[in-house]
């Protein structure tokens, strides 16, 4: 049920709302692995919607595909000054100078946001349905590489190119030691994944078709395999990976080594069914290469451990000497560590007052200071005021 509802909520595509890698790691760290609860899955959830949509300007952007137009044409002139800041926007316009002088024009602008999020939009769903194939393929294979759940592929993706990981190609290195009924078992699997797709709301079908193309194409090819084919009996072609021949013996002992090495027609089929995948899981990028993913993407994980996992009596301390580090309001902002103003708390008062006095104090002596910090009138006695 918690894996059930941790998957539909901060990995499913329908929601604009996403998690960073560092914050995902950590809700899955502290969810799945410490206390297994729903209800401080939806209460770390609440927190990190409040704290991405609070003070920042282009986090309003954070809506349906269906409503980017709309919220990208209501934008003031502030808001769009703010987007221009955004780190990931400014990378893309190094990357790509000839848009530097659209971003001037407000119209040509907001035309270039809207590409941009829509773009966004269709890249998660792509992205979610190669995950999708990729762990069919993978979440059987010896020692895990890449684990057993799409959580953690998805993962992995949202911090680097996953075809750059060092699990993928272990992975890839593992399917070639696959059965042809195994793989074709997992291959039509594959196949099914992709088909259900078509009726997802918003994906790019373009894509979905390259993609199942590919994957039909490597089930033809590996059902006309016969029993002959997995002789060996085929040369290995003469390849150069990153080598440097600097003279004519090593170019010949080179090319007598490759006479030397055959392989099976299974396996030449093998490989280039390997490649082909290789050639649409290079397609899955994490968020941060997409201009303006920051208006979808939440990832101040130092925030959420400040509020969510801090130590109950440091927390307890910090939080009575300065309210306003959690509280955040001007009214109790101070600029010394021993500054008492009566805007504070009167717990924050007393607990400061506490301290300033050591450890002889009776009562007395610590309330009388404390009422005059709480009243204008700093002399006042105390048989001047009402108890309830």
């Amino acid at each position: 049920m918690l894996l059930k509802n941790t998957q539909g909520v901060i990995i499913s595509p329908d929601l604009p709302f996403k998690f960073g890698p560092k914050m995902f790691r950590l809700i899955v760290d502290s969810v799945l692995y410490h206390d297994f609860s729903i209800s401080n899955l939806t209460y770390m959830l609440k927190f990190s919607l409040i704290e991405h949509f609070y003070g920042k300007t282009y986090a309003s952007l954070c809506c349906h595909k269906s409503e980017i137009e709309k919220k990208v044409n209501q934008l003031k002139p502030k808001y769009l000054h703010a987007l221009k800041e955004l780190p990931s926007l400014k990378t893309y316009l190094e990357n790509n100078p000839r848009f530097l002088s659209t971003i001037d024009d407000p119209k040509i602008f907001k035309e270039l946001i809207v590409g941009f999020m829509k773009k966004l939009y269709e890249n998660q769903r792509i992205n979610l349905l190669l995950l999708k194939i990729l762990h069919c393929l993978v979440k059987d294979l010896p020692r895990h590489p890449l684990g057993k759940q799409i959580r953690e592929l998805y993962s992995v993706s949202l911090e680097k190119e996953i075809s750059l990981d060092e699990g993928y190609t272990q992975s890839m290195n593992l399917i070639r030691l696959h059965s042809k009924e195994n793989l074709m078992a997992k291959l039509e699997t594959c196949l099914n994944i992709i088909c259900d797709s078509y009726e997802e709301n918003g994906i790019n079908l373009k894509s979905v078709n390259s993609i199942k193309h590919i994957v039909e194409d490597c089930i033809e090819r590996l059902s006309k395999i016969s029993s002959d084919d997995f002789e060996k009996n085929l040369p290995e072609p003469l390849i150069f990976q990153n080598e440097k021949i600097t003279s004519r013996f090593q170019l010949q002992e080179k090319i007598q080594m490759n006479l030397k090495l055959k392989r099976s027609n299974f396996e030449v089929v093998l490989s280039g069914i390997v490649q082909n995948l290789n050639m649409i899981f290079k397609n899955i990028s994490p968020p941060s290469h997409s201009p303006l993913y920051e208006i979808f993407y939440f990832d101040d994980v130092s925030a959420a451990k400040k509020h969510l996992m801090a130590v109950p009596r440091v927390t307890s301390c910090c939080t009575l000497s300065n309210p306003h580090y959690y509280l955040q309001c001007k009214c109790c902002e101070i600029t010394s560590p021993d500054e008492v103003r009566p805007t504070m708390p009167e717990i924050s008062i007393l607990y400061k007052l506490h301290l300033q006095s050591g450890k002889l104090i009776n009562l007395y002596d610590w309330l009388e200071p404390c009422i005059g910090h709480l009243t204008p009138a700093y002399g006042l006695c105390l048989d001047e005021y009402e108890y309830e």
